[in-house]
């Protein structure tokens, strides 16, 4: 149970990390003092923009790493190469005294446009990039003659150059801030943060009474957010690793090992064993082989069970002394024969999997399983998500103008009023620059109105319709006999999809509603969550049904030929869910819900009993139970049918048919889960309208003949 002394730990742990980054800030910016201010005069000749040198540490040095501060380095080093070329040549052809208002302005925004247009420039290196043209053509517009047209945008190269190498130093003082070291700490901390949730998740699973087994759920919850936040860390930390790879090959003869790629499979596992603990109805909980299992696990924690993150893969370390504690898993000799016992099964599926041991058969499966939870780092995907951003960027982007912009212009204004020389009284100076600030915000808006009108919110339901659309696709992929392939390059899209919503959430709820419908911002989350929860069902199954693909090659019999009776079960359950999703897909695309009213003149003569398409609605409560209870009696079928070579072998068929068993009936709990959540939208969206989703879902038909 997480204590007091923990809460303290964490807390020091945060503000020790938080005064180290302020204080590698402050000794950036004081490097930057020394030298424009007491450096060599041929160097302070050259850096004649102290105030831009703030400015690139200020966009560079807070919450950096070593690798980061690298990646800073070069991403300076692009900003200027990208800018100062050109400068150099317009200011050449033109000449400084020839340059107008009208003639700067066409300038600046030229060059702006080239520098903003490119996507997958880093926002840091356009941030440095339109500094330095801001600076190079009005000042040379200020200055007229005066300017030197090569060297005005050398000395601009120069104030950046120096912004950029105090960071390196600042990093590099008293000793290098690597993020290896604190992906390791955080490492450690998440090894016995896991530790102590998989012990808690054990109690809770032999509790003997519900009271209890809540408590310990609530207790894995905390213990749960905090993972969450290390996972994060760990992920930021993951570029700046990449950057410290070179430095560190030349001081140690190891190789490079990203300690991140480790974790990718421990959060799923750990998410299934609470939606499984949830699930049971009663405790005591009641096992397949009595209570062997809940004894087993009992001893398996007190026997120091702890997380391993120093192996190439995440497993659960058992002491060989006791290994023969998890050999109760080789009694699951049994299909359960009822949906509700399910449950438990798939806990000891999720702990199995957690520890490895459905995934020791192969090497491949293993780093599958690893590469899918990265997602997006196969090839496939990478072009996927570039097709995608292509062509929906123009159509579909974030404005951004609630995001980070407030606090820089903060930032940049202070840096300014404390770098300025030779521009008259502080008090004009002042009014300038608000002046210059509102006009700049003023032209972002107006630009933003005229060219992307489209809100955040609107963009939301786009995005909600474009998931469940992905979902259907993932649903539909789950097969027995086609193998996880298909399902797992759906999952990847899903995934990429269920980001953006989440994105697009958190724009919408900071965004200013004005005239428009308030955002239901509580229906979307609901909505998100049960994405997220479906998605993680969906890893799971993919990886039950990838153990089984492996396991059926060691089976004389043919494998299409034993599970095509289940194959049928699971069609029945994609034709029933893949159905629902693709209403409500067309359903989340209706703008408005009298429209549809006066267009469609048709509706289903509910008296006569009569419709145009079945009511899928109401079909899907009464069909769950029939689908679990054929898929659980034919996978009893297919366990007999196998000729086991050995009892871990039918244990293994047991665990993974469970698994999926409980897959398929939380994915269908789900999705009325998400029937629910499109109903409360599409009523908040049309107050004045009776919301019946079958209704809408005929008249949508009508329509389309």
């Amino acid at each position: 149970m997480p204590t007091f002394l923990d809460h303290t730990n964490q807390a020091r742990a945060m503000w020790l990390t938080c005064l180290a980054s302020a204080f590698r800030t402050c000794l950036a910016c004081t490097i930057v003092a020394l030298t424009t201010l007491y450096g060599p005069q041929s160097l302070r000749r050259q850096v004649t923009f102290p105030a831009f040198s703030y400015v690139t540490v200020l966009l560079i040095a807070p919450d950096a790493t070593l690798g980061h501060t690298l990646c800073g380095f070069r991403l300076g080093l692009y900003a200027t190469a990208q800018t100062i070329g050109p400068a150099m040549l317009s200011l050449w052809l033109i000449g400084p005294a020839q340059l107008s208002t009208s003639t700067t302005a066409v300038a600046v925004g030229l060059a702006a446009f080239v520098v903003a247009l490119p996507e997958f420039t880093h926002l840091v290196t356009k941030r440095i990039a339109l500094g330095q043209i801001v600076i190079m053509y009005v000042i040379a517009c200020i200055n007229g003659g005066h300017t030197d047209a090569i060297m005005h945008p050398v000395h601009v190269a120069a104030s950046t150059g120096v912004g950029v190498l105090a960071c390196v130093l600042a990093l590099l003082i008293p000793f290098p801030r690597l993020a290896s070291r604190e992906v390791k700490q955080n490492l450690k901390l998440l090894a016995k943060n896991a530790s102590e949730m998989l012990k808690i998740f054990v109690n809770a699973f032999c509790a003997e009474d519900s009271t209890s087994a809540l408590a310990s759920i609530s207790q894995a919850n905390f213990l749960a957010s905090t993972a969450t936040k290390l996972f994060q860390t760990i992920k930021s930390h993951q570029e700046s690793m990449k950057w410290e790879r070179v430095p560190l090959k030349l001081f140690s003869r190891r190789g490079y090992v990203n300690p991140g790629d480790r974790l990718q499979g421990l959060e799923i596992p750990f998410r299934g064993m609470e939606m499984a603990l949830t699930c049971i109805p009663s405790f005591p909980v009641k096992v397949v082989n009595g209570e062997l299992s809940k004894d087993a696990l009992l001893r398996l924690v007190e026997h120091n069970m702890s997380l391993n993150l120093s192996t190439p893969f995440c497993s659960i370390t058992v002491p060989e002394s006791k290994a023969e504690n998890v050999s109760f898993l080789q009694t699951l000799q049994n299909i359960p024969q009822i949906h509700q016992d399910l449950p438990p099964i798939f806990f000891l599926f999720c702990i199995n999997l957690l520890q490895g041991k459905l995934l020791s058969r192969s090497k491949t499966v293993q780093e599958k399983f690893l590469v899918h939870q990265n997602g997006g780092a196969t090839n496939s995907s990478k072009q996927n998500g570039l097709y995608f951003k292509i062509w929906s960027n123009l159509s579909t982007k974030r404005s951004r103008m609630y995001g980070q912009a407030g606090g820089i212009s903060a930032v940049i204004g202070a840096v300014l009023v404390l770098g300025r020389t030779n521009f008259g009284p502080p008090s004009e100076f002042a009014i300038a620059r608000i002046t210059e600030t509102f006009i700049g915000l003023s032209s972002s808006i107006i630009v933003h109105l005229i060219l992307q009108p489209k809100r955040a919110s609107a963009l939301a339901k786009v995005q909600l319709s474009r998931t469940l659309g992905t979902l259907q696709e993932c649903i539909n992929s789950v097969s027995l006999q086609s193998g996880r392939a298909n399902l797992e390059d759906n999952q990847k899209r899903l995934k990429m999809h269920t980001e953006e919503l989440g994105q697009l959430i958190g724009e919408a709820e900071g965004e200013p509603n004005f005239w428009f419908l308030p955002f239901h911002s509580a229906c979307y989350g609901k909505l998100l969550r049960s994405f997220s929860r479906m998605m993680d069902l969906l890893v799971l199954s993919a990886h039950a049904v990838g153990i089984l693909e492996e396991n059926s090659q060691t089976l004389e019999a043919s494998w299409k030929e034993i599970v095509h009776t289940l194959e049928c079960d699971l069609e029945h359950f994609k034709k029933m869910v893949g159905s629902l999703m693709t209403c409500f897909e067309e359903i989340t695309l209706i703008k408005s819900i009298a429209v549809l009213d006066q267009k469609s003149n048709i509706s289903p003569d509910h008296e006569l009993g009569k419709s145009r398409t079945p009511n899928i609605f109401r079909a899907c409560s009464s069909e769950m139970d029939k689908i679990m209870s054929s898929y659980l009696q034919h996978s009893e079928e297919v366990v007999d049918k196998i000729d086991a070579k050995s009892e871990e072998l039918k244990s293994q068929m047991v665990l993974c048919l469970s698994g999926l068993g409980f897959c398929i009936s939380s994915l269908i709990r789900e999705t009325r889960e998400i029937e629910e959540g499109i109903k409360e939208l599409v009523q908040w969206e049309n107050p004045s309208s009776h919301i019946n989703l079958y209704e809408i879902s005929c008249k949508l038909h009508d329509n389309q003949k």
